[in-house]
């Protein structure tokens, strides 16, 4: 499809000629003309795809394989087919035909079985354990489309608390409050990446939870950090080679007197032999480290993080990092057991966001900033 079906090339440029060279009263239908030839022939067939029975769910497993195949393979022909298809998608999955709804025990078993298979964030187990995330003051909300009314787009998982959450375990012991925190959000169709869904699905929920009542007034997440451990061992051992890109400002003259002779080294090993116990005595040190990874570092004047870019994006402050709030196996491997509140404040959502998408500014709470100033 992708070589067979894109642009003719010499046409292109026949056209593009022949555009260059009309008279102004027939440029633009010369330009009609090489706006035809430029289109692929694929994109016309893919829209009549979408709009057959389950045709949508085709196209967007399509661009899923298509993905796979990229990650191999970047040929220009195959990196157009998927600038196509993001377009198509794009429009088609767009804000005006997605319908929120709420999952329950009484929704259909195979939706039930669907939530299972694809949270990502906290697995769930069972179905017992799902019952236990769709029991009060617990909620699932998630994003349909009419083309495929039984599949999942993605969704979120919310629960009520007294106050903002700083361990996973609140979540499930807690019986409610004015506080809605969300503490999962999950894609479930790799073919639908790079296009926005999340925003909207926890701005509708927000919209829904604030007028249902009115008691509800703070929106906070409970959310991994998944790439710390990686950046911190990837610059420790970067300074243990001590070559060109030794980051001096990484520890502090004190935590390196903690560490003794060789710190990077010491706190290296600590880190790769995943022991607890003994980084419980570095508390302060890893948080400090951690504010630095999610307020400091960038990427593309962004932050690195691409959770913390997700909500930061969204117009959501930087709130609370906190320390051992999630001990398993899995959350420790991402970042030793730390997660992080972002604050979706209603009143500044939309400063946040401009300050963030115009001049790369973050807003972080006073315990963020403390740690950063101190």
């Amino acid at each position: 499809m992708a070589s067979s079906y894109g642009p003719n090339l010499d046409k292109v440029k026949e056209r593009a000629t022949q555009y260059l060279e009309s008279p102004v009263e027939h440029q633009y239908n010369a330009y009609l003309k090489l706006k035809k030839v430029m289109t692929p022939s694929y994109e016309q067939f893919l829209e009549h795809v979408i709009k057959q029975p389950n045709g949508m769910k085709f196209v967007i497993d399509m661009r899923s394989d298509l993905l796979d195949t990229l990650s191999e393979e970047k040929s220009q022909t195959l990196l157009d087919l998927d600038s196509s298809l993001h377009e198509i998608l794009s429009n088609w999955v767009s804000y005006s035909f997605l319908e929120m709804r709420e999952l329950t025990w009484d929704s259909p078993s195979s939706l039930l079985e669907k939530i299972i298979h694809y949270e990502r964030v906290h697995p769930i187990a069972n179905f017992e354990s799902l019952k236990q995330r769709l029991t009060k003051p617990r909620s699932l909300y998630y994003f349909s489309h009419p083309l495929m009314p039984t599949e999942p787009l993605i969704f979120v998982q919310v629960s009520l608390q007294e106050t903002v959450p700083n361990t996973m375990k609140q979540i499930f012991d807690n019986n409610g409050g004015s506080v809605a925190v969300f503490y999962s959000i999950s894609s479930t169709q790799k073919g639908l990446r790079g296009i926005e869904l999340g925003n909207f699905l926890i701005k509708r929920v927000v919209h829904k939870l604030s007028h249902e009542s009115k008691n509800i007034k703070t929106f906070v997440t409970l959310s991994p950090i998944p790439g710390f451990s990686k950046w911190l061992t990837s610059k420790l051992h970067m300074n243990v080679q001590n070559g060109k890109f030794y980051d001096d400002s990484l520890l502090t003259p004190s935590e390196k007197d903690v560490l003794g002779r060789h710190p990077e080294s010491a706190l290296l090993e600590l880190l790769e032999s995943n022991r607890p116990e003994e980084l419980q005595k570095l508390e302060t040190m890893m948080m400090r480290l951690c504010v630095r990874y999610l307020y400091q570092e960038k990427k593309r004047r962004k932050a690195l993080d691409p959770v913390a870019n997700f909500h930061i994006r969204n117009g959501a402050q930087l709130f609370r990092v906190n320390w051992n709030a999630d001990p398993s196996s899995r959350r420790y491997k991402e970042s030793y057991g730390m997660m992080v509140n972002y604050k979706y404040d209603l009143d500044n959502i939309e400063s946040n966001n401009r300050k963030y998408l115009l001049d790369d500014h973050i807003t972080a709470g006073q315990s963020i900033l403390d740690i950063v100033n101190k």
